[in-house]
């Protein structure tokens, strides 16, 4: 059974790949250049989260 959408992740992963030399870092900076490029909101995280069970726990810093 093919699924069209899966088919479609698959061909553009693919050119991504191709298109960076099949070169996992090279494919994670293209990524992260061209995050954000489309006008959506990046989130980030800061350091001061931490992991916790499989979550990310914020720590609020002390009030001042």
């Amino acid at each position: 059974m093919n699924d069209p959408i899966v088919e479609e992740v698959r061909r553009i992963r693919a050119e991504i790949a191709a298109r960076n030399g099949n070169n996992l870092r090279r494919i994670f900076e293209d990524a992260r250049r061209r995050q954000g490029s489309d006008g959506r909101r990046v989130v980030s995280y800061d350091p001061a989260d931490t992991v916790e069970s499989g979550c990310v726990v914020r720590e609020e810093p002390p009030e001042k």
